[in-house]
């Protein structure tokens, strides 16, 4: 790609608010999130539509892995050749309800005002 003139970027995300059980460690498990809200809609899953699970509260001592997990993954991303990252925060993703306040009801350091919403 790059020999033709062209860019590779890769999109870097966590979980989906919006997401089904996924699996992880061979074992389904509910997707993490900043809290146990469920996003309203459908996901499609083995050839039909079904309801989005509801995503569990990640625990405090989970975040610094996933933001850390966030940080290799740019810089994997960088020692591949990648032209660049996106970090995913659209609709429903996790990063993007941490910052709401109407999908973030936590009141540790991750909670409440817009300050801590932020980090």
């Amino acid at each position: 790609m790059h020999e033709k003139g062209g860019r590779i970027f890769i999109q870097n995300l966590a979980t989906s608010a919006a997401s089904r059980m996924i699996i992880l460690a061979a074992e389904w498990r509910q997707a993490g999130c900043a809290s146990a809200i469920r996003a309203k809609g459908k996901t499609f899953v083995n050839g039909t539509f079904t309801d989005i699970s509801e995503p569990r509260a990640l625990a405090l001592e989970e975040i610094p892995g996933i933001i850390e997990d966030f940080k290799r993954g740019t810089e994997n991303a960088a020692g591949r050749r990648f032209d660049g990252v996106e970090i995913h925060g659209a609709t429903a993703t996790c990063s993007t309800s941490s910052r709401k306040d109407g999908t973030n009801k936590r009141t540790d350091a991750y909670g409440g005002g817009i300050e801590n919403r932020a980090n």
